[in-house]
């Protein structure tokens, strides 16, 4: 998933593939503003190859669903609460 990503520009995320389980694949991803995001969104769906790749892993999951949070946060403020530098 991670190659196509950056194959098309996508913004990867950070994975938290185990936060809540075996079947569970939580991403977080952020972006500067929603102008940025919409961007990011529209090359997501874009790519057909990458789509039939969603697909197949959304048929492994219990379930897919997409929520998008609004922070007035950095990204230093966000790096600094993952314990990152």
């Amino acid at each position: 998933m991670r190659e196509e990503q950056e194959k098309l520009g996508i913004n990867p995320g950070v994975s938290w593939a185990t936060a809540f389980g075996t079947r569970i694949l939580m991403i977080e991803r952020e972006f500067g503003s929603l102008a940025a995001y919409g961007a990011d969104d529209r090359a997501f769906h874009a790519g057909e190859e990458f789509m039939a790749l969603c697909r197949r892993m959304e048929a492994c999951a219990e379930s897919m669903e997409s929520q998008l949070w609004q922070t007035r946060r950095d990204r230093a403020e966000v790096a600094a609460l993952r314990g990152q530098r």
